[in-house]
């Protein structure tokens, strides 16, 4: 597979993720939850505006560190799911 397209696959599953993260706190009504809701989508947003920068400025050559780079994000993303699965599930 080529490294741009690795890239852009790398950065699509971080977006999904990200998406489920937030979305398995919206379902919560709670007032503390809500603010940190809030704080958690905005974050997200950054930081899915900051994965497109990457993949589209990577319609030049693609380096094997930037998608390194974007696995290790996509990895840290699935962990963080996992803990908040398993925390909101004890709620």
């Amino acid at each position: 597979m080529e490294e741009k397209e690795k890239l852009r696959q790398l950065v699509g599953q971080a977006q999904g993720i990200l998406d489920r993260l937030v979305k398995r706190f919206e379902s919560f009504n709670e007032k503390e939850i809500k603010a940190k809701t809030k704080e958690l989508r905005d974050a997200a947003e950054k930081l899915n505006m900051q994965l497109i920068s990457i993949e589209g400025m990577n319609s030049r050559f693609c380096t094997d560190n930037e998608v390194k780079l974007a696995d290790d994000i996509v990895f840290q993303l699935s962990i963080y799911d996992d803990i908040c699965e398993g925390y909101l599930k004890g709620l």
